[in-house]
């Protein structure tokens, strides 16, 4: 995959398994940035380059841009990624995060 932007520590399969995670199906380039340990631009430079491999897709909403996953890319993190094995930084989605 390509890598647009950001610490090449942080794999695009990362992302890919952060927007799968969840209840919501749609999130923010920062969101994304915070939970995997990159910029606000390195994720969208990222996310760009996912875009032109038909894995995301986005949708100006307003001031925001809200990126999501494609039936490509659900079908590429079904078949390659195991999102529960997947460490985030962020605990939007965690349940034990009320403490």
């Amino acid at each position: 995959m390509a890598r647009g932007g950001g610490p090449s520590d942080v794999d695009n399969d990362d992302i890919l398994a952060f927007l799968a995670s969840g209840d919501t199906p749609a999130r923010g380039q920062t969101e994304i940035g915070d939970a995997v340990g990159m910029s606000d631009i390195g994720a969208r430079g990222r996310l760009r380059d996912m875009e032109e491999e038909d894995l995301v897709d986005s949708h100006d909403a307003g001031v925001n841009v809200i990126w999501y996953l494609t039936s490509d890319g659900e079908q590429y993190v079904e078949d390659q990624i195991d999102v529960e094995s997947v460490q985030f930084n962020s605990q939007s989605d965690s349940a034990d995060s009320d403490t």
